[in-house]
């Protein structure tokens, strides 16, 4: 089979996974699911906050409408009854107690995503307005999932450019590419099954790592690439305000590349992709921060909510009082990211949708992997590239330790004063890509001493099988609620 029919294989296969856990897990779970629709339907009527808005009335209604018990009460809650019938087959429709206590809790609480980046927002507002105009028919619980199915979309981006990168390094091998490849497409990030903006961060900095690949390997980088190169950046940051290390490395390793063209003599005629690459990368952050500073009073537009989730700053003297610096609070910190990283946060009646032999797994082969492909040349033989890649996912990490470090939690959940640190894995989603190159050139190394390739890169094939198989056998019970897009 042709390298195009096995890369269209892999992408079917990443947009049937996605849609198929999309529509199966119902709304709304508990990872702020119900404040990222809020703010997609108001982008899709060209509403943009100003400061923390409450729920709007339509986001209420279809809480009150749509909303699971699934992922707060277990069956047994209900006496042996099973779950009670969704709310949108109950025939009278009237308002009871408990849904008029709902609607006014939702009225009076603060959108605290409200001030997120915007381009997410922007973006599948755009897709809900398309999505409403020609599914004139639909009722707003099937829009609200054409909500989700954007991300088959962007999973199917993710796997193509996960390919090109893999490709266009130099010194990878066709295998390795393949499991670049692989890896993406079945990594069980639960995240691609609901309406939130880390879904976006792997696409726009895959992109941006796909043309720094060219721009550092071609001898005179063309404008274009420089243009093209820019505006992946600047969207990363964009989607994320945890990007932010992110452009940061691309500015460094734009000016390493401009130092080798100096040195070759090649700098005049490089110009126009340099300039380009700052414009376009950094004007937009710049009036972005400046648009925050105006409306919200601080450049990333985070101190309200800040205040609102009740943290405070620490002062830098107080910033290494933190239980998070001893050693079995950074293994668990290490622990917890990679497993969310892996696999997600979702929970369904009060479980993680998880399955601890798999969590084991997850962590301590990322940890041993990335180690020996930051230790080793990996499967990147350009030192620059190399370099990119390393610090991609390596700068996110400090970024989320640093940011953990910054405050005290007060009475917040989470992250709180007894677990106070960030452990959630899609903040470093952005970073996957890199990731996922590192993964597999220590994966290379350690079997390193199996000559033959296709025996080398079994193993890997059974565990991102067994890895799939397993997902659909402890996603059971989301297939079987009653409240999923297969039942509306």
């Amino acid at each position: 089979m042709s390298g195009s029919r096995v890369l269209l294989c892999f992408c079917l296969l990443a947009a049937i996974r996605v849609w198929l856990y999309a529509a199966a897990f119902p709304f709304f779970n508990n990872v702020d699911e119900i404040a990222h629709l809020d703010l997609v339907i108001k982008y899709s009527q060209g509403e943009i906050p100003t400061k923390l808005e409450t729920m709007s009335d339509q986001t209420v209604k279809l809480v009150v409408t749509y909303m699971s018990p699934e992922y707060i009460t277990t069956p047994e809650t209900y006496k042996g009854k099973g779950m009670p019938r969704p709310r949108w087959k109950q025939w009278n429709g009237q308002i009871n107690k408990g849904d008029s206590a709902l609607i006014n809790y939702l009225l009076q609480l603060p959108n605290h995503e409200a001030s997120s980046a915007p381009l997410y927002y922007a973006m599948a507002g755009a897709w809900l307005t398309f999505g409403s105009a020609i599914m004139t028919w639909a009722v707003e619980g099937h829009q609200m999932y054409w909500i989700r199915f954007l991300n088959v979309i962007f999973a199917v981006l993710l796997v193509w450019l996960a390919y090109r990168c893999a490709e266009e390094i130099p010194g990878t091998n066709r295998h390795a590419v393949w499991a670049v490849t692989g890896l993406a497409a079945l990594m069980p990030q639960d995240a691609f099954y609901a309406v939130q903006s880390d879904v976006l961060s792997p696409v726009c900095f895959g992109f941006a790592f796909l043309f720094l690949i060219r721009f550092v390997r071609a001898d005179v980088p063309p404008g274009r690439l420089g243009l093209f190169l820019g505006i992946a950046v600047a969207s990363t940051v964009l989607v994320k305000t945890s990007n932010l290390p992110l452009i940061l490395l691309m500015t460094a390793m734009v000016i390493f590349k401009a130092y080798r063209l100096k040195k070759q003599q090649q700098l005049r005629a490089a110009r126009p992709a340099l300039l380009k690459f700052f414009l376009f990368a950094w004007i937009p952050l710049v009036c972005w921060m400046t648009w925050n500073y105006q409306v919200f009073g601080d450049v990333f537009a985070s101190e309200e909510k800040i205040r609102h989730l009740g943290w405070t700053h620490k002062p830098l003297s107080d910033w290494l009082d933190n239980s998070m610096l001893t050693f079995e609070r950074t293994g668990l910190f290490w622990r917890e990211i990679m497993v969310t990283f892996w696999r997600g946060e979702l929970i369904f009646h009060l479980k993680r949708v998880a399955f601890p032999v798999l969590d084991v797994l997850f962590w301590l082969s990322s940890l041993i992997f990335l180690v020996l492909a930051l230790v080793t040349r990996g499967i990147i033989s350009d030192g620059l590239l190399r370099m990119a890649t390393r610090w991609s996912f390596v700068l996110l990490i400090v970024y989320i330790i640093v940011l953990s470090l910054m405050f005290d939690y007060g009475s917040c959940g989470y992250p709180s004063r007894l677990m106070p640190f960030f452990s959630s894995g899609r903040l470093l989603w952005g970073a996957l890509i890199p990731f996922t190159l590192l993964y597999v050139g220590g994966y290379n190394f350690l079997f390193s001493w199996i000559r033959n390739l296709n025996v080398r890169y079994l193993l890997f094939w059974l565990i991102l099988i067994s890895v799939t198989i397993t997902e659909a056998m402890i996603s059971i019970p989301v297939f079987e609620s009653r409240y999923n897009f297969f039942h509306m």
